[in-house]
């Protein structure tokens, strides 16, 4: 509880909300310049984390002078998005009942588990002493579903509460800040009000809102917690084996399978990871297919190729839910020209999660897989017996039949791999003509056919 007055002082309780922006940036490696016009008091500077998301703020106070004394007073915050950024200049107007600000604290005052700002003025009469506290109920743009963060799972919001309508903000403003509005009706799948999935705030949910998710992408307000799940539902599979220096490759993304089924999808979010050392620089996109899940959707993606990371989402935006499984999309990248030796190139799932049209959202589990970035001379060495074999069916139930054409250039070794590069299954081969019962349960899986002379031919093995 704060009391109604400290000593001497006097306590003004105002709430923590943005009156205003300017655009204004700047990075942790260079001073932070703070308008001359809002600045007399130069006493007052601290660091605290305003915003609740681990990460220090910084605040300063601005006081134009009048020519005697001080009543209002600016609160300069610039805060600090946890990626080596402090960001834009937030201004908050606030009454001093003084003429300068001589120190501040930031901590929570009232127990609501948000951090608050206290200030004290000096004057002529009295010290008084100003409590602002943080304002939680804020909208901050791009974080849709009002979880604390700004990612991909936010498109999938904006796409449930697509063409949605209620009241515009008073600041439309894709900037990095907490801003004050009216409530709609209704509420996101965080269970906070409809209005957050309004990112820049004009009063309707539509495209243009990813715009914010896009630009504040990571950006926190909020302590937040990721959930783990244990079986696969997501995963990354290589159409190629291998794919030679300076030539693209394709790997597909498949959303559940033909044993599990994905059902009350309205969308789905998730993040790619590949190695970015093996892959020409900025080579690499994703395409959204034709599937049980996509029917004219709202797809998102941004690619961030310093970090090996590619956030991917695509969403209904009828508000009617998906079940099924197959292919959703396909991950494009063309290996390095300069590749000099043959290297594995590794491409994983994560932090994939999905929503149902009854705001529902659930972890989904993923995988991850390898591939072989290979040099000419394995190429050639592998193409010397791809075109000497043939697998037949596939798909299959388990049971293929292996068919060589050459008896100079034979397989002897048959292995198969499941996605996660586990091997399940290895045979020798003694004829021309082998039949082959893996005794695999349904799913997808990568074969190897080698001999005595290094030479290989691998392909993928659907079994159903």
């Amino acid at each position: 509880m704060i009391p109604s007055s400290y000593g001497t002082g006097t306590v003004t309780v105002l709430s923590f909300i943005s009156t205003g922006n300017f655009n204004f940036t700047s990075t942790n490696n260079s001073a932070i310049n703070i308008p001359n016009t809002y600045t007399v008091s130069r006493d007052f500077c601290t660091l605290g984390d305003l915003n609740n998301d681990n990460y220090p703020d910084l605040i300063t106070v601005g006081m134009p002078w009048n020519g005697s004394t001080v009543n209002t007073a600016t609160l300069v915050v610039n805060y600090n998005n946890g990626l080596g950024v402090f960001g834009n200049n937030n201004f908050y107007n606030f009454s001093t009942y003084g003429s300068i600000v001589r120190f501040g604290g930031i901590t929570d005052l009232n127990n609501d588990n948000f951090n608050d700002l206290a200030v004290r003025t000096n004057s002529c009469q009295n010290n008084p002493i100003n409590v602002i506290f943080s304002n939680q109920n804020c909208i901050w743009p791009g974080d849709a579903n009002g979880n604390g963060i700004a990612n991909n799972t936010d498109v999938l919001e904006i796409g449930l509460q697509y063409n949605q309508t209620g009241a515009a903000r008073t600041s439309t403003s894709n900037l990095w800040d907490g801003y004050s509005y009216t409530a709609w009706t209704g509420s996101v799948s965080s269970g906070k009000n409809k209005a957050n999935a309004d990112c820049n705030g004009d009063g309707t949910v539509n495209l243009s809102d990813t715009l914010a998710v896009y630009n504040n992408y990571g950006f926190l307000h909020n302590k937040s917690t990721t959930a783990v799940a244990a079986n696969e539902d997501i995963t990354i599979v290589p159409d190629q084996t291998s794919v030679l220096k300076g030539t693209w490759g394709t790997s597909s993304i498949f959303l559940g399978s033909s044993t599990n089924n994905i059902s009350n999808i309205h969308g789905v979010a998730f993040t790619i990871n590949y190695d970015n050392s093996v892959i020409e620089t900025d080579s690499v996109w994703i395409e959204y297919t034709p599937s049980f899940l996509n029917s004219n959707n709202l797809n998102f993606r941004k690619k961030v190729f310093s970090n090996g990371i590619l956030y991917a989402a695509t969403t209904h935006t009828n508000q009617v839910d998906a079940n099924g499984n197959g292919k959703i999309a396909i991950l494009h990248y063309k290996i390095k020209s300069t590749l000099a030796s043959n290297t594995v190139l590794n491409l994983g799932i994560s932090n994939a999660s999905k929503l149902s049209a009854t705001a529902v959202s659930s972890t989904l589990s993923s995988g991850s897989s390898t591939l072989n970035a290979v040099t000419n001379d394995i190429g050639v060495k592998e193409s010397s017996l791809n075109s000497h074999i043939v697998v037949y069916p596939n798909p299959s139930n388990g049971q293929i039949t292996i068919k060589q054409f050459d008896k100079n250039q034979t397989a002897d070794l048959i292995e198969i791999y499941n996605t996660v590069g586990q091997l399940v299954f290895t045979k020798k081969i003694n004829s021309m003509t082998a039949t082959v019962d893996t005794n695999l349960s349904k799913g997808i899986y990568f074969y190897s056919l080698s001999n005595s002379a290094s030479q290989t031919f691998k392909n993928k093995l659907i079994i159903e």
